[in-house]
């Protein structure tokens, strides 16, 4: 005896909404230190959480970076072949909260790192404007941190 089946109801992916150039728009709501595990390992990482306008809605998006500035250039994946930055150097230099002048002074003396004062949770509640790049399913979903801006600036940050 066959049962009844059930109604099937088609719906459409939603996705982050982008402007004619093609950056989406996000409100910083959180950034904190956590513990993840990579390779078998546990390692120290910031996670960054963006409120964006998708089709659907508000959605998250998220982005992790080690929490070390690395202020040498390196190649991360050989297929491209080009040395760049770590996600958070790269992302901190674009947010003007880190100079080519304070990575050569990193260079020189590690310790000048204590002289710096950059306060990642002073950026919570701060508008930003990034393109995508795809995630591990090809589909965009992460902030690109080469193109991220920061729009709005509290009275109380200095960048």
């Amino acid at each position: 005896m066959r049962k009844s089946a059930k109604t099937i109801n088609l719906g459409v992916a939603g996705f982050i909404k982008t402007d004619s150039e093609g950056y989406a728009t996000g409100e910083l709501i959180q950034v904190q230190a956590i513990e993840s595990e990579l390779n078998g390992e546990t390692v120290e990482q910031i996670e960054w959480i963006w409120a964006v306008e998708s089709t659907k809605g508000t959605s998250k998006m998220y982005l992790w970076t080690r929490p070390n500035i690395n202020p040498n250039k390196y190649i991360s994946r050989p297929e491209q072949g080009e040395a760049e930055y770590s996600l958070l150097t790269q992302l901190l230099l674009n947010l003007g909260l880190l100079s080519e002048n304070n990575l050569d002074q990193l260079r020189e003396n590690p310790e000048y790192i204590e002289e710096l004062d950059i306060d990642l949770e002073e950026l919570q509640g701060q508008q930003f404007r990034f393109k995508l790049i795809p995630g591990k399913m090809g589909k965009p979903s992460k902030p690109d941190v080469k193109t991220i801006e920061l729009l709005t600036v509290k009275p109380d940050l200095e960048v």
